[in-house]
């Protein structure tokens, strides 16, 4: 539809507008990938510590989780 348009200024406001609503986009991903990233890095210290106070070992698939 932009560019259909006979107004190249207009086309331009435009495409600047849509790069600007991408960008915040973007940067809201980013924001929430980082809360999920936080969490994620709770949980396993939660799990850890569970395991820590009720004296449990690592299992093999645990330790492949966490990259050990």
């Amino acid at each position: 539809d932009i560019m259909r348009q006979d107004n190249d200024d207009e086309n331009m406001e435009q495409i600047r507008q849509l790069i600007d609503e991408i960008k915040r986009e973007k940067q809201l991903m980013r924001d929430e990938a980082h809360i999920i990233r936080g969490e994620l890095s709770q949980a396993m210290y939660n799990e850890d510590l569970r395991y820590f106070v009720s004296g449990k070992r690592y299992t093999t698939a645990q330790n492949t989780i966490k990259g050990r």
